[in-house]
């Protein structure tokens, strides 16, 4: 048995080296050879290991430090674990679901403060002079090199732009470069429709002729129905594969997606009153890339873009002259230092992102949501919400 364990840990170590050499995350294949290294020190027979059992209880003593090492280094450079606080992921995720999220996909975010490291921070709230630094940043920002980038439809968990020490989950809907725009509340990403995921709740104006097959599919899927006497047509807050599936029934004349029109109150991030835009009808806007030259006087660009320009990119923005400033020098393009992406919920009725605080810069990014481990919820169906994995 022994000897099987033994060749099953070579061989699984060997494929994770090789697919860290592949990548070129170096870090995964440091870390796996110190892995291996404290394995060797204690089950190995080779000549060195059998010499440094000589000294056992120092290696005992160093063996719980780096055990320790290594069991830190799991959640800050691979997974962590978040509870979902609102419904604007719903139904693809629900309050108080507790998911895992990857952070060895995209590259993790080393420790900017010795208070964001496991354990170390406990030392570091007990120091007068070091809690006096707890909001600030002692390190600059560097990520590991990842497996993969940000893709289209990701879940992704996210640092709010503005605020570190809120997270939000959100579906990653416009990649750095894109141009996006929603029109009659359908989402168009380069001149081309988004194909949806079928989880996404929207609201749908329904007319029909017969009423009974509607009633027992909306019974079926738990959906609130009340017609009204008289009338031919309904509003439903649906998921996209409801809606599909509702247009092929019986009875029904059409099933269409219903524009949300509700306006984009003027906010902290954008002043609404120059756009006019709502959540049916919003932008073009484009996303912009690291390197990407930004035509600064471009109208979207001078109101949409104004937050990020000046929190990420060191503008400034000068309502006297109407222009940008860099070193007190007025400049009409920049180049973009950040790669930037459009983030939506699921659940448009309820969500707030994108649409209302802008673009969320690379470096806010945590990882990509995988899996449901549970649900903390008390109802019923929570029990259902078991290591499901996140699509």
């Amino acid at each position: 048995m022994n000897r099987i364990l033994k060749y099953l840990f070579v061989i699984i170590g060997s494929c994770l080296c090789g697919v860290a050499l592949i990548n070129g995350t170096i870090w995964l294949l440091i870390w796996l050879i110190g892995l291996y290294l404290l394995w060797a020190v204690f089950y190995s027979n080779h000549r060195w290991t059998i010499g440094l059992r000589k000294y056992l209880w120092v290696l005992r003593v160093l063996a719980v430090f780096i055990i320790i090492g290594y069991t830190i280094s799991v959640r800050l450079l691979f997974f962590e674990v978040f509870r979902i606080p609102s419904e604007s992921m719903e139904q693809t995720l629900k309050v108080d679901d507790v998911i895992l999220v990857n952070k060895y996909q995209y590259g993790a975010i080393l420790p900017q403060s010795p208070f964001e490291i496991p354990w170390v921070n406990i030392a570091c709230y007990m120091n007068k002079e070091a809690r006096a630094k707890m909001n600030e940043k002692w390190w600059p920002f560097r990520r590991l090199a990842g497996f993969n980038a940000v893709d289209r439809d990701d879940v992704v968990v996210f640092h709010f732009p503005y605020d570190d020490r809120k997270y939000f989950v959100k579906r990653c809907i416009g990649l750095p470069g894109d141009t996006l725009c929603i029109r009659n509340s359908t989402v168009f990403v380069n001149d081309n429709k988004h194909e949806e995921k079928g989880t996404i709740r929207q609201r749908y104006r329904i007319t029909y002729s017969d009423i009974k097959q509607l009633k027992i599919f909306c019974e079926q899927e738990s959906i609130p129905f009340d017609p009204k006497k008289g009338e031919n047509a309904i509003q439903l807050e649906l998921l996209t594969k409801q809606a599909k599936c509702i247009s092929t029934l019986n009875g029904i004349k059409s099933c269409n997606l219903e524009a949300d029109r509700r306006w984009i109150v003027d906010n902290y991030f954008f002043n609404n009153k120059k756009l006019k835009w709502d959540y049916a009808n919003y932008g073009d806007v484009i996303v912009p890339f690291k390197g990407q030259i930004l035509d600064l006087t471009d109208s979207v660009t001078v109101v949409y873009h104004r937050k990020i320009l000046e929190t990420f990119e060191g503008l400034k923005w000068n309502g006297t002259l109407k222009c940008y400033f860099l070193n007190e020098t007025p400049i009409y393009k920049h180049k973009i230092s950040n790669d930037y992406y459009f983030m939506m919920g699921d659940n448009r009725i309820e969500s707030i992102d994108s649409r209302s605080w802008g673009l969320v810069p690379e470096k806010k990014i945590i990882g990509k949501a995988t899996c449901i481990l549970y649900s903390s919820s008390n109802q019923l169906s929570s029990n259902n919400r078991i290591l499901r994995l996140i699509k």
